[in-house]
């Protein structure tokens, strides 16, 4: 832009600045009608924090010194956003780049402004530029101006852009304003118990009779210390799930998603307000979006609360059933979980509006760190052979998974693989008790008693699972298990170490009468007794006959 342009762009700036009525705020460009005296007041949610003011204009609407319009200038170059480049680059005069920063200022989003307050703050902390305490909650005067209120606690530099400790406003007269400072951050767990789950054949949508690996999760949030400071507050759950894994429209009402608010042993449902299947992040985990009602104002409507403050002590549970098909679990060979990730979304300002007639702070959010949460499952790789160790084929098996002393069935897929129909593959099986049932068996060959196993994992750093150990409760010598060794591989310093997941079973059939199974042992029991029966009936009919002869 041409520097006459730029200099008729700041006259206009300058001519509807001062036309302007007051206002304490950020959002409006600085109206300064007369030089005065004002104060400043800032109501801190953390009583033990204070603030310096520095003023960046004063009334005559200039930089209040060449140091500070240099720190603009430094602060606008380091941010390296377009519509700086222009003022920075140009040649117009210090009262015109003032009036055309009060301008800018004006134009800029709400995030932006967080964004430049905290990069300005920071380097005026580290500078010599004169500046005013304003201690907690106490009015302090100071001339008319625009200024920046540096927080004394050092603001993280990654949440710079969602949340800020620096506050931007301008003085004309009294000037009450709220800190910004530690808004508060809720908690989010994420946790799954894989005893809990369940294989289900479901239907879903059009396709019928769907076998399915269901595993119940439980999303668990608290409110933040200060929630009493809040006049409205609303959750965004953002679920990660496994990558590989796919909800639809359709499977999703499968799933029985419930949000509970929670205050003692008392749980009320809340109604969620909307929820959204989203795309695949580069790690090609789909995301599910949940986004509560406002929740103080639910809570009081069902009785849960009676005002902001009494959620302290409350907990909100979201609850829903993952189900996974076939296609969707990964047949791995190392132990390498399941990874779902959880954050929320959260209000970061508990005073929206009120430092700003534009709503300063409304909509700002914050995110809560990933909490990950691991899912391993396996596979069971069953060989058949015979007495000679050779392929023997003709058999079927089926599998239950033991919880409470009661056997569900493991309605999980079998793979035959191969044209002789001996390998087996269960697959998507996690920690617990099983029972492997032959149901039918090769001709020619023995029954196999039922052999019961336990997976259990071995625990390793954190939560992580660093080997899996295969118990062969009754000691059956025809089911021989065997886990892969570890291998380590060197990738110049690097060492990897790998453990397998699949467990390599080999299932021995001897020679010999196909003895009943189990189930049909009561038939023939009923047989050999009939029979018996039968024969008594008959010696005595015939002893009678003959002694009716005599």
């Amino acid at each position: 832009m041409k520097k006459n342009s730029l200099r008729f762009i700041a006259g206009l700036s300058a001519a509807a600045m001062f036309a302007m009525p007051m206002a304490n705020a950020v959002a409006a460009p600085l109206t300064i009608l007369a030089a005065g005296e004002g104060s400043i007041t800032v109501k801190n949610l953390d009583e033990s924090t204070s603030y310096e003011a520095y003023q960046i204009l004063g009334p005559d609407m200039l930089f209040t010194s060449p140091a500070m319009q240099q720190a603009v200038s430094d602060t606008m170059k380091s941010l390296g956003w377009p519509i700086f480049d222009e003022l920075i680059n140009s040649e117009l005069t210090d009262a015109e780049k003032a009036y055309m920063f009060s301008d800018m200022m004006a134009e800029l989003t709400q995030d932006r402004k967080i964004i430049f307050a905290n990069r300005l703050g920071e380097n005026l902390r580290n500078s010599q530029i004169p500046h005013t305490a304003i201690p907690s909650s106490e009015k302090v005067n100071v001339p008319d101006g625009y200024y920046i209120l540096v927080c004394n606690n050092k603001v993280d530099g990654d949440k710079e852009a969602a949340t800020t400790k620096n506050i931007l406003i301008r003085v004309s007269g009294d000037a009450e304003i709220y800190s910004k400072n530690e808004s508060g951050t809720p908690t989010v767990d994420k946790d799954t118990n894989p005893s809990l789950a369940e294989w289900k054949t479901i239907t879903i949508g059009e396709k019928q009779d769907q076998k399915t690996l269901v595993l119940p999760y439980t999303i668990t949030a608290s409110f933040p210390a200060n929630i009493g400071d809040y006049k409205a507050y609303t959750m965004t759950f953002k679920d990660k799930i496994p990558a590989g894994i796919e909800i639809t429209d359709d499977e999703y009402t499968s799933m029985d998603v419930k949000l509970v608010a929670v205050k003692g042993e008392d749980e009320t449902e809340i109604e969620i307000a909307d929820y959204s299947l989203g795309g695949r992040t580069d790690e090609g985990q789909q995301i599910i979006t949940w986004k509560t009602l406002e929740l103080i104002q639910a809570l009081k409507n069902q009785g849960v609360i009676e005002k902001a403050s009494d959620l302290e002590g409350v907990t909100l549970k979201l609850t829903y059933d993952l189900v996974i098909n076939q296609d969707e679990v990964e047949a791995t060979t190392t132990i390498d979980p399941t990874t779902n990730t959880i954050t929320i979304e959260y209000p970061t300002d508990p005073f929206p509006g009120n430092n700003d007639p534009d709503h300063e702070g409304e909509g700002i959010t914050d995110s809560t760190p990933e909490t990950p949460e691991n899912i391993y499952l396996y596979n069971l790789d069953l060989s058949k052979i015979d007495e000679n160790n050779q392929a023997l084929a003709g058999a079927e098996f089926q599998l239950f998974l033991v919880k409470n002393g009661m056997e569900q069935k493991v309605d999980t897929w079998v793979v035959k693989d191969g044209e002789d129909g001996s390998h087996f593959t269960f697959t998507g099986l996690v920690e617990g008790d099983y029972i492997l049932k032959e149901t039918v068996v090769p001709n020619g060959y023995k029954a196999i008693e039922p052999i019961e196993f336990t997976i259990k994992e071995v625990p390793g750093d954190g939560e992580t699972v660093s080997a899996i150990e295969i118990i062969n409760k009754n000691n059956d010598t025809h089911f021989t298990v065997t886990l892969g060794d570890k291998s380590e591989t060197t990738d110049g310093k690097t060492k990897v170490t790998t453990t397998t997941a699949k467990i390599q079973a080999t299932l021995v059939n001897d020679k010999g009468p196909n003895l009943p199974l189990t189930g049909e042992s009561g038939m023939t029991l009923g047989l050999i007794v009939g029979g018996i029966v039968i024969a008594v009936s008959g010696y005595a009919v015939l002893k009678n006959k003959k002694e009716e002869n005599a």
